[in-house]
């Protein structure tokens, strides 16, 4: 009957609606997947980085007197390239340079992480420093402003 073929030409043409509609979610949702997961491993090697970084930074903080020959920035550079052999990622890496001042300890890095289209890399920083703390001295800064004090 033409009632019966009427309905069979709109279940197809549903059915074909659907298709085209999926033949356009499907592969967005695979590119959000895809970027969602670039995004997560950028994210974990930046955090590792950071966290290498402060590692060697920390290590070589306040020892002078018990490296030898080594100054702590030395120190915080064999550190840090350890650390760097160690790393969980496949990839180039970084540049790292390490300063130090009497005060101070800094390593500064910079990286790239999943080469992307055409060439494009996601570019990554860290700046790391760590002030180096004698207790010794802040104690006797502090007893000796104490003595001021109290003197009359």
């Amino acid at each position: 009957t033409p009632e019966d073929r009427v309905v069979s030409v709109k279940k197809q043409i549903r059915r074909g609606s659907l298709t085209v509609e999926a033949a356009f979610i499907v592969p967005i949702s695979w590119f959000c997947a895809a970027l969602l997961t670039a995004l997560n491993f950028y994210i974990h090697n930046v955090v590792w980085y950071q966290a290498a970084a402060y590692e060697a930074v920390l290590a070589a903080n306040g020892r002078e007197g018990e490296t030898g020959d080594l100054t702590p920035e030395e120190l915080a550079a064999e550190k840090l390239n350890l650390r760097l052999q160690d790393r969980v990622m496949p990839g180039e890496l970084p540049d790292a340079k390490t300063e130090g001042t009497g005060q101070a300890t800094t390593i500064r890095m910079q990286g790239y992480v999943l080469p992307g289209f055409s060439g494009m890399r996601l570019t990554w920083k860290a700046d790391v420093s760590v002030e180096k703390i004698r207790p010794a001295e802040y104690i006797r800064q502090a007893r000796l402003m104490n003595g001021l004090l109290n003197t009359e």
